[in-house]
């Protein structure tokens, strides 16, 4: 390609369902949690445990693996359910070596159990400086052009599940134009991506809202991007793709990462919000379309150095294949 892909920074927050592989009576999550923290420790990854026992907090710089509970997933006892957040990672850095040694770390102290429940969040973000509006247009618009392609990928648990509903069945404009399925229709969207003045525009546009706290359960959520703390968090200026699978192993997790970067790297470089040409309507992801937007995407990811991490066959994204 001509023009170069943008580098980018990462950050992914696993959901486990795990069962101990020593039950100790009377432990509570935090006291396994710990546990956690210091089989990390031992293979020289610096990591922090959530000790609030009543609202759930998160790292303040995001520079080490912070290990936290969430209400989400439904862990039966003696299962205890966790979410680690990795901290800040690039491309040009050892996130290979640190996906495969928190999961080396993880199962020294849990049995990982298959959870529907469990997913992955991946939050995506520029390097040296943050997003400008104009990139988070182009990102925005990219998640609707190639929406049916990406919910080929994912596995039957992560469609429309209430924790990562797609942008187009959120309430709002964005959902009407979407149901037309036509190029006019793809051309307003684009016209109104344009003229949001701001990011908080942005976000209600794609998401129907940004201070309702159940609107960031989009599958690309967009309100980390609002100059102010969300939820009750620090921003992190960073694009979420929430529909990651749930995983049991550094494998997946490689593939999801390099998906969800390798897409915002290539909605950046396409730059299809600003496209004068006719706009090609996708229905319902038909195998053919989806092949051939996977190739495209791994073309990008071979660029980025990140092709090995993604299967040959989009359909093995979702299906339970022995590299899971």
């Amino acid at each position: 390609m001509a023009t170069p892909l943008r580098r980018l920074s990462f950050g992914v927050e696993i959901e486990v369902v795990g069962e101990p592989w020593k039950v100790r009576d009377g432990w509570t999550p935090q006291q396994y949690y710990d546990r956690l923290q210091k089989a990390l420790e031992n293979r020289g990854l610096t990591a922090v445990v959530d000790n609030s026992t009543v609202n759930r907090s998160r790292p303040d710089h995001y520079d080490k693996w912070f290990i936290t509970t969430d209400a989400s997933l439904h862990a039966i006892e003696p299962q205890v359910g966790l979410e680690a957040v990795s901290p800040k990672m690039a491309l040009n850095e050892d996130y290979r070596d640190q996906i495969k040694l928190f999961w080396e770390s993880l199962r020294i102290v849990f049995k990982v159990q298959m959870n529907p429940s469990s997913g992955t969040h991946i939050h995506v973000g520029s390097l040296g400086t943050n997003f400008s509006l104009d990139d988070a247009k182009r990102i925005a618009f990219a998640t609707c052009t190639y929406e049916p392609y990406v919910i080929s990928l994912l596995p039957t648990a992560r469609r429309d599940n209430p924790y990562c509903v797609r942008n187009s069945k959120r309430p709002g404009r964005l959902g009407e134009l979407f149901e037309q399925r036509t190029p006019a229709a793809l051309r307003l969207i684009s016209n109104d991506i344009k003229a949001c003045a701001d990011f908080s525009q942005l976000v209600v546009y794609m998401q129907g809202s940004w201070e309702d706290g159940k609107s960031r359960r989009a599958l690309w959520n967009f309100q980390n991007l609002v100059r102010r703390p969300t939820a009750g968090y620090p921003p992190t200026y960073t694009v979420e793709f929430r529909g990651g699978r749930h995983m049991r192993g550094h494998v997946r997790t490689l593939a999801w990462l390099s998906f969800a970067v390798t897409f915002i790297a290539l909605a950046l470089q396409e730059n299809l919000v600003n496209s004068s040409g006719p706009y090609h309507v996708s229905h319902n992801g038909k195998a053919a379309e989806v092949a051939r937007f996977w190739t495209k995407l791994r073309g990008s990811a071979k660029l980025l150095k990140v092709d090995e991490h993604l299967p040959s066959s989009f359909k093995m994204m979702s299906e339970k294949e022995p590299w899971a």
